[in-house]
């Protein structure tokens, strides 16, 4: 049986019991850095205080109102003149003064998807006063249209605007809006299929897609969205599945945030699918993992969590470079102890984050890493050693099974790096 409702009701309890001890800052918010956190943080919360299920280590009274408090707070940041060019929009860092922060178009990329869903389930247990802000704040989203674009490379923003595109035009009765979302989920499914995902193992954009699509489907009425989102999130699923090691995402990266190297630390949403290692006390993004699911196929579950016999996992995958397309070969030998592998071919990335090869072992409490890799320094690298990321272009590979080569052919001009190979090596035995 997978009991994935206790753990997502596990999440929901900590993060809740984390943001009630948190302390308000003179904004009336708990976090300055990123807007989000606040909305997913207060979400939760007002989620646990309504929760007659289990009783929280607060007073659910209480509870309710700093929740509501806080989710007013973030939906009062939203830029609701009509004029201006960032009309539906939030900042983003609210340093110093979050009423002076600049609009991001980054903010209502995803959380505006995910606002239609917590209205939707937790509009009756709102006060009239938080309802209406909710209503305005999705008013103005639909009236911004930050996703009325068309479908190109097919990435994680374009994932985010077809999801929108599904759920707006769905609410508002936009039928132009709703037909447009779907031939949009028809082209990216037919795309994946294709030329497979070229943002490969990208954390945190792979969440982002399966969080908007699953938004989508949690809301969509029409059994052929219905049907076309089910098909989706079996794919991106399934894809998950092949690289997955009990909270490890094995292989190549085309980007790694700081919490993720050298050790996997977003993995809420491998948490509430397969259930097969424990639920970490640092949650560096919450995100919805703990209101939004959908069950990957059954044999992707069994592939991920029954790995008795090593697998090698080979896939070939189109990327736009420079506005041409890429073939890319992704490697992983996979064991039920540790796995290894990455990409044969260097492209540029996306602020130069990508981790191109490593061995990982499962997920370790108390965040100790979990993955061996070497590289040369890179542009973007920190000499101080506290952000292991960050690579050259100068490194030849080779894959086999167990074992991978890495040549590291440094010019006379070698860059920032110079002639220093940096090495990650995980505690153990």
């Amino acid at each position: 049986m997978n009991d994935y409702h206790g753990r997502m009701n596990r999440i929901v309890r900590n993060v809740a019991e984390q943001a009630w001890r948190l302390p308000l800052q003179s904004s009336g918010l708990w976090f300055h850095g990123d807007v989000r956190d606040n909305f997913y943080y207060a979400s939760y919360l007002f989620a646990a205080s309504l929760d007659l299920e289990h009783d929280p280590q607060f007073n659910r009274q209480e509870g309710k109102r700093l929740a509501e408090e806080v989710l007013g707070r973030v939906l009062r940041l939203q830029d609701r003149d009509a004029k201006s060019p960032m009309y539906g929009h939030w900042p983003l860092n609210l340093e110093p003064k979050p009423e002076a922060a600049s609009p991001h178009v980054l903010p209502a990329e995803l959380m505006g998807s995910l606002m239609v869903f917590f209205h939707h389930k937790f509009e009756s247990g709102m006060s009239e006063g938080l309802a209406r802000e909710f209503e305005a704040a999705l008013e103005h989203i639909y009236r911004g249209g930050f996703f009325r674009k068309p479908l190109t490379v097919c990435n994680h923003h374009e994932a985010k605007y077809t999801a929108a595109k599904l759920i707006y035009g769905q609410r508002f009765g936009d039928q132009e809006l709703l037909e447009d979302g779907k031939q949009s989920l028809r082209n990216t499914l037919t795309l994946l299929r294709r030329e497979g995902m070229a943002e490969y193992g990208c954390l945190p954009w792979f969440w982002h897609w399966t969080q908007a699509f699953t938004c989508a489907l949690e809301l969509a009425e029409e059994p052929e969205v219905k049907q076309k989102l089910h098909e989706l999130l079996d794919e991106l699923w399934s894809l998950r599945a092949s690289y997955y090691l009990k909270g490890a995402w094995v292989g190549a990266r085309s980007r790694g945030w700081p919490h993720d190297a050298p050790r996997d630390a977003n993995v809420l949403h491998d948490y509430v699918q397969f259930g097969d290692f424990s639920l970490p006390e640092e949650m560096p993004r919450t995100e919805y993992a703990g209101f939004l699911f959908h069950e990957a196929p059954e044999a992707a579950r069994h592939l991920a969590q029954h790995r008795s016999e090593p697998a090698e996992v080979r896939k070939v995958l189109m990327k736009s470079v420079d506005g041409e397309k890429r073939k890319l070969h992704s490697y992983a030998y996979v064991t039920e102890d540790f796995a290894a592998g990455g990409l044969w071919e260097r492209v540029r990335e996306f602020d130069n984050e990508q981790l191109r090869w490593m061995f990982s072992l499962p997920v370790r409490l108390g965040g100790k890493a979990n993955q061996l890799y070497f590289f040369h320094p890179g542009e973007g690298y920190d000499p101080s050693g506290s952000d292991p990321r960050h690579q050259s272009e100068w490194m030849e590979v080779l894959y086999h099974k167990n074992v991978v080569l890495a040549l590291y052919p440094l010019p006379e001009a070698a860059g920032d790096g110079g002639e220093e190979v940096v090495g990650v090596l995980p505690e153990g035995e």
